[in-house]
């Protein structure tokens, strides 16, 4: 995940903006991952799915600050009616798994390809 996001950096122009929501686990001080666990079932138990291969921590913002990003979380929910939160599912604000935007702009230089 640390190339993508260092690819999201690199291809924002200065004033560019990327909007990324993924689940993230906020009773997690740090993203899980181990990549050895490869079989479906065994990754739905890990990770809540079959095809994904971490659990996103609270450090999600600092990972994409790491890749040169400045950070801004919206928490979605609070930006919608109660009826549209009903009507598309969003999480309890109290949930692991919240609903919130991470708004993503430039903070530094694109990081060189190393």
């Amino acid at each position: 995940d640390a190339q993508a996001m260092r690819e999201i950096r690199r291809v924002l122009t200065p004033d560019g903006r990327a909007f990324l929501q993924h689940p993230i686990d906020h009773a997690r001080a740090v993203t899980y991952e181990d990549p050895s666990i490869t079989d479906p079932e065994s990754r739905s138990r890990a990770f809540g799915q079959w095809d994904h291969v971490r659990v996103y921590g609270a450090d999600f913002p600092a990972r994409l600050q790491a890749a040169g990003l400045a950070v801004q979380c919206v928490p979605y929910r609070d930006q919608v009616s109660p009826q549209e939160v009903q009507r598309i599912g969003l999480r309890d604000p109290d949930s692991k798994r919240a609903d919130d935007i991470y708004i993503c702009t430039p903070a530094t230089p694109a990081p060189s390809r190393a």
